[in-house]
């Protein structure tokens, strides 16, 4: 969407949450979404600066993501960016049957 690879989109972060001994490991980049992985005592921080935060005239969001990450890492991963159109789809209110007559 914007352009960003790994090492712009950890600078971005780093220079935006502007938290002293952040670490941002395991980047990666999809199509509509971003993971990446903090210590868990930063990640109510780092959500909490980006709550208002916009890129491109777009709203930032960051979540906790459900998620394997890479290697042995078995906490949570954290994400930003829009739902997959999958998601969005499959959550979308489904039609009730009307009655026929």
């Amino acid at each position: 969407m914007e352009k960003f690879n790994a090492k712009k989109l950890q600078a971005y972060l780093l220079e935006t949450a502007n938290i002293a001994k952040l670490h941002i490991a395991n980047v990666d980049i999809e199509l509509c979404n971003s993971y990446f992985e903090v210590d868990p005592q930063f990640a109510e921080v780092l959500i909490a600066r980006f709550g208002k935060e916009k890129y491109a005239q777009r709203r930032v969001r960051i979540d906790y993501a459900e998620r394997g990450g890479r290697g042995s890492y078995q906490g949570k991963r954290y994400s930003g960016g829009a739902k997959t159109r999958e998601s969005f789809f499959f959550n979308k209110r489904k039609k009730k049957p009307g009655k026929r007559y």
